[in-house]
């Protein structure tokens, strides 16, 4: 199916299971075919797929012009079907790490490196922590947060990079060693 393509599916068959895969420039190189992306800060792209209960397959730039529909449309749809699904099916977990409160979430899915892109998932771990937060995802199943006032403390914000910098270098699926924070709503390198 991932060779064959989605070509036979209907946009509105297709809608309740479109989701959002966040992955490395370097991870997209190695499909053998152009799939259809939205560019994310970091060298990262997120990727159109289907994920149905008998299928994971990609969209190509193909299947938007035959949907009819624009890959800014898609995103919305994948960005609401990650977000309800992991409202749904996973909580916010905010655990002590060290002297500070680390927020992300941890499941099966596949998604967890995703949901960084999700702004309605970012506003939760604002509201959790009552103020900006720094994010990162080194690993296809890791989504960390930490407020962001932790990085006032140069210690701190070196054990950081380098625990972010080690987990990607170590991981079978590594996504960034990149820091990351909101500005005007949008995602953005933490520079």
């Amino acid at each position: 199916r991932l060779e064959a393509g989605i070509g036979d599916v209907a946009l509105e068959e297709a809608t309740p299971d479109l989701m959002p895969l966040l992955q490395a420039g370097f991870d997209i190189r190695r499909y053998g075919f152009e799939p259809a992306t939205t560019e994310v800060p970091g060298n990262l792209d997120v990727v159109y797929v289907v994920d149905a209960d008998d299928a994971f397959t990609v969209v190509r730039p193909e299947d938007v012009e035959r949907w009819g529909t624009t890959v800014e449309e898609l995103h919305d749809v994948a960005l609401a079907n990650l977000l309800q699904q992991t409202n749904e099916d996973e909580k916010l977990l905010c655990e002590p790490a060290g002297d500070q409160e680390l927020c992300g979430w941890s499941g099966t899915d596949g998604y967890d490196a995703t949901r960084m892109i999700v702004p309605g998932l970012r506003r939760q771990i604002v509201r959790e922590y009552g103020g900006p937060a720094v994010y990162a995802v080194p690993m296809d199943n890791v989504f960390v947060a930490l407020p962001l006032e932790v990085l006032d403390n140069p210690v701190n914000a070196e054990r950081l990079r380098a625990r972010v910098g080690q987990d990607f270098q170590t991981s079978e699926n590594p996504v960034s060693p990149e820091l990351f924070v909101e500005r005007n709503g949008e995602l953005a390198l933490l520079r």
